[in-house]
Parts: structure tokens; C-alpha cells; sequence
């Protein structure tokens, strides 16, 4: 069965195994908030608006068109990197035990799918699918080779055939289970998603197989490309390596140099005592290898260069001494691929393993680069994403990694946080504004969908019309008391954002604006949300507290935005948010006699705006 079939990639890499919910995913199972008989006109070979799919709800409408955004844009730049993809329908979701974390999902039948964008419109596309129903052969080729399943080809190729004419997997759905029924909890869901397929991630080399019959310390090669090699009469068939354990070998690009073989026969040579169980080993350089003389013609073969080796063992690495095991490509990228999935969770990782070494080197740039191209697909102005980005790459790389993994959908209960959170994490790192982040804001078609971006234009703006001046080269920070607009859904808006984020943004809007009016930072709440609402209050108004509110007592524009806050926090919730108003102005009172004493002023003739203390130079507050 494995004559002239290219080699198949079975890792979590290969997404017509592990198909995995992400951003770039549109489900159009019927039930799941698409309109039953629109996807039944798509998969009909029909084109249907996206509006028609999601016509009952404007939400699932909204999210929808930016999945699709991100789908297109994923399209895009497969085709710019040179790495073909092909964007697909695939119905029926199969999944089986296969006793670790990753679990399958392998699509049964694909179609091939386009989308394109209605013109006149923003938030409209059009979706159509061409061609002929396809079996994933990459999930049958696994369960001839992992599972020994007799997979009845002629048999499941006419029930494709029955699909494209009666629109009803369900006969085929029964067939493929029966043939697996030996598969460990192999159970097939009928869904419906749209999402690209790589073909590069499938194919991991043409040329070389892993042998389904050939014991795990044989090595099999197919096709190696050996130069300068001068053979004579040699038969060499299924390569024993007595010694070295090395389980289903599969080599690539092996270049031997000058090698003189003179035995008819190569077998069970000794090589050291070295035993190699890591599951993946690339790029190792043997030189100078002795192989004894155990067998007659055995030779001396030297300056052997063997490249891209991949070792599919399961047995655990048991390192040479003195040599550090190599990481290879491929265990780097199934490791990335796990965290990336969720299935990795960067606390319980052992400090100094190789898979921690791998997160915490190449995990945040992976983690970054899905969320710009998330945002990117999401239409974003690339001045704003390149903020965004220089942001998140001055965050603790620890904490990125960790913020990831609990946001991710695999978890019990997940953060909730998506590429707009992140980005708005970043945004509050990053450094300060530019002209191009702040016009692209100003000039984005979209940007009253997202309140919380112009409000973050209006704060930079605002701390950058502040105007200095100063005596003798020292320079100080005024801001200006006017009133700003309020950008229209901010209200919603906050209340959308993680609590832990709000407390960020409020931390990065009090360093570029210390009084800022509590619209910005607070939503207004009711009565019957006074819980939800204390939730978020209590650090930001704690936060203020701990920044701005001492310097009320001696700036008169902070003093003002001070007594507004006590009059918002005292009307919020219906009259709930009286207690925390109460608080706040204790503790004003309280900050604002400490900053007195320190200035030599007892604060018995009121509040020191616009006063200072005899001998003592003007107060400059920190921004």
C-alpha cells in the first residue's frame, strides 16, 4: 500500500487531521446560527450572500463577516508567502481517542470554496462552492497505517458520488464509522465549517515512506541521494543498526561523501552503544563514523553529513553524554502548534525542558503574528497593527504566553480574551503615539465599530496638545480642561472588556491624561448591575487613588475632574455607586493632607490650587 504514495504528515500540524475552531473558521452547520436553507442552496452549488446566512441575528451577522475577513485575508497572504492554499467546504468532522492531548478532527469530504465581496457593500460577501465532493484521503491513508482499517474505497466513492446527487451524507457518514468501528471512540459530527486547507502542511517528503511493515529498528530509505559512492555488488536491504535503537526512521537529503564499500552485505554492524529515542532529530553531523569490524567488508566511512532527519519514535530521549540533543524544525513547530491550540499550558511545563525552551523562545512570535494577521484580516490600518505589535513585543514575554493559553476556546473556563483585547493590550504599552497611528484611526471607514480605539485617539490627542512651557530650560506639562466628546457605544464597549484589561487601559488613560472624565474609563451601570459594576470600579477607582486624585489639592483642573468623579461615582447604578463616592472622596481628603505635609502646609486654609508653600518651587505632577 505505501508504493508511490508521498508521505503524509499525521502530526497536530496537518489540519485535515486536527482541524481546529479558529479565527479563520466560519461553521455553517445548520442550527449553529446559519439559516438552514441557505447553506442548503450553498452546498447546492449555489452562491449565497452572507447576509442570507445570518439573517437572523445582526450579531452573528457581524462576527460572521469578520471571519470571513480574516478568511480572505488568510487566502491572500498564503498566496504572497508562495505557499499555495485552497479555501474549502468540509462536511462531517470525524474524531477518535488517541490517548494525548491533541484531539483529532478530520474533515470526511471537502469542496472546494470562494468568497468574494459584494460591491457597494462593507460588511457583505458572497459565498460559492465549485466542483466535486472529495474524501479526505489523508485521514483514510491514517487509518490504513495506524489502525490496519480495510478502508473500502470503491464503496466510499460511490457514496460521494450519492452525496453530490441527493445532498445527504448520512449513508456515507455510517459507512466510514463501520469501517472504523476498531478506532478507539472514533465518532463522526455532522457539521458544516468553512476554512482554508494548506497543502504545503500536509506533505513532509515526497521521496522517503515510513515502511507500516517494517520493524521499529529498521531503517527504511527510499530514494537517497548519494554522491560519489563507489559500490560493487552491494545489497543493501532493510538496514539493521544493532545497537542504536532508532524507532520508524525516516531520512531526507542524505549527502555521503566518498564512501567505499566493498561487502555484499551491510548488516548488523555496531555503532557505539548510542541509543536514540527523541521523536524528532534534524540536522545531526556524524563524522568520522567507525564501524568495526563485526562483518566482512565493513568499512570506514567518514565525513557523513546526515540532514533533516526525522525520528518518530515514542520512546523517551535518552541524551548522549556530553552531546545536547538538537531541535529539530519539526518537533519546534508540533510544540508551537500545541501551545498554540491551547493543549500546552506554559505553567505546568518543567523549567529548562526542551518544550518549555521552545514556548518561551518561538511562542511569542507566533502568538503575535496570528494576532496582527487577525486584526489585519479584520481590515485594521497597518499603522495601528505595527503599534499594536511593537506593544505587545515590549509586554513580559511570560505573561504574554500565559494570557494566550488562558484565552484560549480549549480551556474549561477561558478569559474571554480575543485579537482585539490583546491588541488593545499592546496599544497600552506601546510606545508613545505617532502622527501615522493616530491619523489612521482618524481616516478608518470602520472605526465607529470599535469605541474603544477613538477613544484611544482622543486620549493620545489630548496628551499631545498638552503645552509646554517653563523658565530656564525647565519645562512643564499643562493640560487643557476642555470637554471632549464622548465616542458614541463606549458605554457597551467597557462593559465588553475583561476586567483585568479594563484595569489596564485605565492605568495607560490616567498616565496620558491624569483626571479624565469617568465615561472613558467606567461605564454607567443600573441598579440592577451594581455587582458586575463594583467588579470593575473598585480597581479603577483604586487606580485613580493611587495616581492622579493626590494632586487634586494643588492643580485646579484635577481638583475639578476630582468632584466630577465624586458626583458620577454617587449617580451611578441608581444611586448604588454612593459608597465607593464616599471612599473616593475620603481618600482624596486623605492623599491630599500627606501631599500638605510634604509641601510644609497643613492644608488649613483650604486646598493649595494655585498656592505654594513659601521657599518651596512649583508643583509639577508626573504624567
Amino acid at each position: 500500500m505505501t508504493g508511490g504514495m508521498e508521505h503524509l504528515d499525521f502530526g497536530v500540524r496537518n489540519s485535515l487531521l486536527y482541524h481546529k475552531d479558529v479565527k479563520t473558521t466560519l461553521e455553517l452547520t445548520p442550527g449553529s446560527g446559519a439559516n438552514t436553507g441557505a447553506v442548503e442552496r450553498l452546498l447546492d452549488s449555489q452562491r449565497v450572500p452572507l447576509s442570507e446566512l445570518f439573517d437572523s441575528d445582526p450579531d452573528a451577522l457581524r462576527g460572521a463577516a469578520k471571519r470571513v475577513r480574516s478568511i480572505s485575508y488568510r487566502a491572500r497572504r498564503d498566496i504572497d508567502k508562495g505557499a499555495p492554499g485552497t479555501l474549502c467546504v468540509a462536511w462531517g468532522l470525524a474524531t477518535w481517542d488517541t490517548g494525548r492531548q491533541a484531539v483529532p478532527a478530520a474533515p470526511i469530504v471537502l469542496r472546494q470554496a470562494s468568497v468574494g465581496r459584494i460591491a457597494g457593500t462593507v460588511e457583505d460577501f458572497d459565498l460559492g462552492v465549485s466542483g466535486p465532493w472529495n474524501l479526505n484521503v489523508t485521514l483514510l491513508r491514517l487509518l490504513e497505517v495506524d489502525f490496519d482499517v480495510d478502508v473500502e474505497r470503491a464503496a466510499l466513492d460511490e457514496l460521494v458520488e450519492e452525496l453530490s446527487e441527493l445532498g445527504d451524507p448520512e449513508a456515507l457518514f455510517e459507512r466510514v464509522t463501520k469501517m472504523a468501528s476498531d478506532v478507539p471512540r472514533f465518532e463522526i459530527s455532522p457539521r458544516v465549517v468553512l476554512a482554508p486547507v494548506s497543502r504545503l502542511a500536509m506533505v513532509v517528503r515526497p521521496n522517503v515512506a515510513r515502511s507500516a511493515s517494517a520493524p521499529a529498528d529498521i531503517l527504511h530509505v527510499e530514494a537517497v541521494d548519494i554522491g560519489a559512492v563507489d559500490i560493487g555488488a552491494v545489497d543493501i536491504g532493510a538496514v539493521d543498526i544493532g545497537a542504536v535503537d532508532i524507532g520508524a526512521v525516516d531520512i531526507g537529503a542524505v549527502d555521503v561523501g566518498a564512501v567505499d564499500v566493498g561487502a555484499d552485505h551491510v548488516g548488523a554492524d555496531h555503532v557505539g552503544a548510542d541509543h536514540v529515542g527523541a521523536d524528532h532529530v534534524g540536522a545531526d553531523h556524524v563524522g568520522a563514523v567507525d564501524i568495526g569490524d563485526d562483518h566482512e567488508g565493513a568499512g570506514h566511512i567518514g565525513a557523513v553529513h546526515v540532514g533533516a532527519v526525522d525520528v518518530n519514535s515514542q520512546h523517551p530521549a535518552t541524551a548522549v553524554e556530553g552531546v545536547a540533543p538538537p531541535e529539530a524544525p519539526e518537533e519546534t513547530a508540533d510544540t508551537v502548534e500545541l501551545f498554540r491550540s491551547g493543549m500546552l499550558n506554559p505553567k505546568q511545563l518543567a523549567e529548562g525542558s526542551l518544550a518549555r525552551r521552545i514556548v518561551e523562545t518561538s511562542g511569542p512570535d507566533v502568538i503575535i503574528g496570528d494576532i496582527t494577521a487577525a486584526l489585519r484580516g479584520d481590515g485594521w490600518p497597518e499603522s495601528l497593527v505595527e503599534h499594536a505589535d511593537s506593544g505587545l513585543r515590549v509586554r513580559d514575554r511570560t505573561e504574554l504566553l500565559q494570557r494566550w493559553h488562558d484565552a484560549s476556546p480549549h480551556r474549561p473556563r477561558p478569559t474571554g480574551w480575543d485579537a482585539t483585547h490583546f491588541a488593545l493590550w499592546g496599544l497600552c504599552a506601546a510606545p508613545p503615539v505617532g502622527n501615522p497611528a493616530l491619523r489612521s484611526v482618524a481616516g478608518w471607514g470602520e472605526r465607529r465599530h470599535h469605541p474603544i480605539l477613538m477613544a484611544w485617539q482622543v486620549v493620545a490627542e489630548h496628551r499631545s496638545q498638552g503645552r509646554r512651557h517653563g523658565r530656564h530650560g525647565r519645562k512643564k506639562i499643562v493640560f487643557k480642561s476642555r470637554r471632549v466628546a464622548v465616542p458614541r457605544g463606549m458605554d457597551e464597549a467597557l462593559w465588553g472588556l475583561p476586567v483585568d484589561l479594563l484595569v489596564q487601559w485605565a492605568a495607560w488613560v490616567f498616565r496620558q491624561w491624569p483626571g479624565a472624565p469617568m465615561e472613558f474609563v467606567l461605564p454607567a451601570g443600573s441598579g440592577e448591575l451594581v455587582s458586575a459594576w463594583y467588579e470593575r470600579a473598585r480597581p479603577v477607582v483604586e487606580l485613580a487613588v493611587g495616581t492622579w486624585v493626590p494632586f487634586a489639592r494643588v492643580d485646579a483642573a484635577l481638583g475639578k475632574s476630582a468632584h466630577r468623579w465624586v458626583k458620577q461615582l454617587t449617580s451611578a447604578c441608581g444611586g448604588g455607586g454612593a459608597p465607593l463616592a464616599t471612599w473616593f472622596e475620603n481618600s482624596m481628603a486623605v492623599a491630599g493632607e500627606a501631599l500638605a505635609l510634604r509641601l510644609g502646609d497643613t492644608g488649613a486654609n483650604g486646598p493649595l490650587r494655585g498656592r505654594r508653600a513659601k521657599g518651596r518651587p512649583p508643583v509639577e505632577h508626573a504624567v
